[in-house]
């Protein structure tokens, strides 16, 4: 009887194994053969009735979840307590939002590995080979205000620069002042490069996978403040620093998986670093009005640029779970630590002898938690 089933691709070296297998007359039709992580466990006759499995080619992962992002304080505004100048306000250094992302793997090379034990079963592995290409979006926000009480300190206003009499500042005296600093953040991530699967330990269920590829992001950092007096209507100010930042640079991971046997469920854990280059540019600008000062100070206007390059780093740990809920659709819970270096911030002028407002780098750390959705096909 013919068989019109669609033939199977399979590498080369697989079909001279089924090709010798056919020479020597092993009969075919053995039941019960099984692949595990693409692990062939049957009898070698199985390969040769087509009993084996290739692994799933192809996947696509969605994930989503919440973030909170530890970032380096902001001064801003300025009060003088007991003679000390100190900032009026300072912005919210735990920002909250989420992140969402997806990732396409792509199998161009499956290579089969396999010999035969004593019973003459073919044991053999296959070391899956992708590429991948990842998007993520991260959307972090958060604001502070604070009062300075009547009686407890001056409200000042240091300029950017010197007014055009030559002014570095106004103080508005002991009545009290206001203020309130919004902070919002977006990282936009991108990655390409390439994947290779295989077991760690033989028949065991635990799988390594690495990945060596090209990272780069763009971020947008934007505080938007305010300062306003409580004695005197007309006299506030207002600030905006917007930090465009750019980083690129090679990225490595290591993933390991543990499958539970029979039950679906799937612990890893993944580690990522990604040394790069990065730029940050900062613009901001300083209104000021003060209705009761000189003419020359009652309404200002300062423009400043600032930028930095340098060397940095990123590095992630992320531990989770996994679902198998059919042969080709899994669900996952992961929890992610993640830190950065060289995180741009502005360094503010609040003082007169201070340098004007520039660019500044601390390091930023991060936890989420993802909720991720996978189809293979």
């Amino acid at each position: 009887m013919q068989d019109h089933r669609a033939p199977v691709r399979r590498p080369l070296h697989l079909l001279l194994i089924m090709a010798i297998v056919a020479t020597v007359g092993l009969s075919p039709g053995a039941a019960g053969a099984e692949t595990v992580n693409g692990l062939h466990t049957g009898p070698i006759d199985d390969m040769a009735n087509g009993a084996f499995h290739r692994p799933v080619m192809h996947t696509v992962s969605l994930q989503g979840g919440f973030v909170n992002m530890d970032m380096p304080e902001v001064d801003f505004g300025t009060s003088v307590v007991d003679g000390d100048t100190l900032p009026l306000s300072m912005s919210e250094d735990e920002l909250d939002g989420f992140t969402v992302g997806i990732q396409a793997k792509f199998d161009v090379l499956d290579d089969w590995v396999g010999h035969r034990d004593r019973e003459q079963d073919l044991i053999g592995e296959y070391i899956r080979h992708a590429i991948y290409a990842t998007f993520n979006h991260t959307h972090v926000d958060g604001d502070r205000s604070a009062e300075l009480a009547p009686g407890a300190g001056d409200y000042c206003i240091v300029y950017e620069m010197p007014a055009p009499n030559n002014s570095l500042g106004i103080n508005l005296g002991n009545g009290g002042a206001l203020s309130e600093f919004d902070t919002e953040y977006d990282i936009y991530e991108a990655g390409v490069g390439t994947w290779c699967d295989r077991p760690l330990l033989g028949r065991d269920d635990t799988v390594l996978s690495l990945n060596v590829g090209l990272g780069a992001s763009a971020e947008k950092l934007d505080h938007d403040g305010w300062t306003r007096s409580l004695q005197f209507n007309d006299a506030l100010m207002r600030a905006r620093y917007k930090i465009d930042s750019y980083r690129v640079g090679p990225e490595v991971g290591a993933t390991v998986t543990h499958r539970v046997a029979d039950t679906g469920l799937s612990v890893f854990l993944n580690s990522r670093v990604m040394p790069h280059y990065f730029h940050h540019k900062l613009d901001y600008t300083q209104w000021t009005e003060v209705g009761g000062a000189p003419a020359e100070e009652q309404m200002l206007r300062f423009d400043r640029s600032d930028s930095e390059d340098g060397i940095g780093l990123n590095a992630s740990l992320e531990v989770g779970a996994a679902w198998a809920l059919t042969d080709n659709l899994s669900v996952s819970l992961a929890g992610v630590l993640g830190w950065t270096s060289h995180a741009a911030q502005p360094d503010t002028r609040i003082d007169e002898t201070d340098d004007p407002t520039h660019v500044d780098t601390d390091d930023s750390t991060s936890v989420a938690g993802i909720v991720g959705i996978r189809l293979n096909y």
